[in-house]
C-alpha cells in the first residue's frame, strides 16, 4: 500500500507542476493579447488592465485545476 500511495503522490506532484506552467502560459498569452488590443486605445491603462487580466486568468485557472488535484489527492 505504501508503494501505491507514493506513486499517487508523485503523479499529483507532476500534475501540479504541469498545472502551474499551463496556467502561467495561459495568463501570459492573455496579457499579451490584452496589451496588443488595449494599449493603443487606452495607453497606460491598457497595460494595467492587461496585467489584471493576467492575474485573473492565472488565478482562476489555478483555482479550477488545483481543486481537481486536491480532491484526487485527498481520496
Amino acid at each position: 500500500e505504501s508503494i501505491f500511495s507514493s506513486s499517487i503522490s508523485t503523479i499529483s506532484s507532476a500534475l501540479f507542476s504541469f498545472t502551474q506552467s499551463f496556467c502561467a502560459s495561459c495568463g501570459t498569452a492573455g496579457f499579451f493579447a490584452g496589451y496588443y488590443f488595449l494599449s493603443p486605445i487606452l495607453g497606460n491603462d491598457g497595460l494595467w488592465i492587461s496585467f489584471l487580466l493576467f492575474l485573473s486568468l492565472r488565478g482562476g485557472l489555478m483555482w479550477i485545476f488545483n481543486r481537481k488535484i486536491i480532491s484526487v489527492k485527498s481520496e
